[in-house]
């Protein structure tokens, strides 16, 4: 399928359309996929076939298909793994944009603190499957319990010259 196609699809989905899907009787180029496809900025791959996409676009994609069910609230497992520093920060501060303008509640996980850091309101850290601190990131930041669980902490005095030479 196309990005057009694959959009239009999710909306028709979204609609309960789907057996006039099935069908055939799909409308690719209704305004509402070409506004997602402009909003997206993915306007210019409308056309391309899916597969061919390259990955930050394809990420771009996904998130197209996500808002096509008009969400109150969006779930991104790991949303800019794999991408380039640049590609993350576009993508997050797009997502930032989508849900301040729609309303949108966005709940994601991730494992690059930059990421979390630049762009979550509010963080929960889990370590071992417990939550070990909420907060905003600069009280993050400064969580004792944080830094001991993602960073260590080590109680010994630094090595000294007499503990080498030892």
């Amino acid at each position: 399928m196309t990005v057009r196609e694959s959009i239009a699809l999710a909306l028709a989905a979204h609609d309960d359309r789907d057996r006039s899907v099935a069908g055939g009787m799909l409308q690719p180029r209704s305004a509402r996929a070409d506004a997602l496809l402009v909003h997206l900025r993915i306007d210019d791959l409308a056309d391309a076939h899916c597969a061919a996409l390259a990955y930050g676009d394809a990420k771009r994609l996904e998130l197209a298909l996500a808002l096509a069910g008009a969400p109150r609230l969006l779930l991104m497992d790991e949303p800019t793994a794999g991408m380039t520093a640049r590609s993350r920060r576009d993508l997050m501060q797009f997502v930032r944009d989508t849900a301040r303008r729609d309303a949108l509640a966005v709940l994601f996980t991730e494992h690059d603190m930059d990421i979390v850091f630049g762009f979550a309101d509010r963080i929960i850290v889990l370590d071992r499957g417990s939550i070990i601190a909420t907060g905003t990131p600069a009280e993050i930041r400064t969580n004792a319990a944080v830094q001991a669980a993602y960073l260590g902490v080590d109680e010994r005095p630094p090595l000294g010259i007499h503990d080498i030479a030892r």
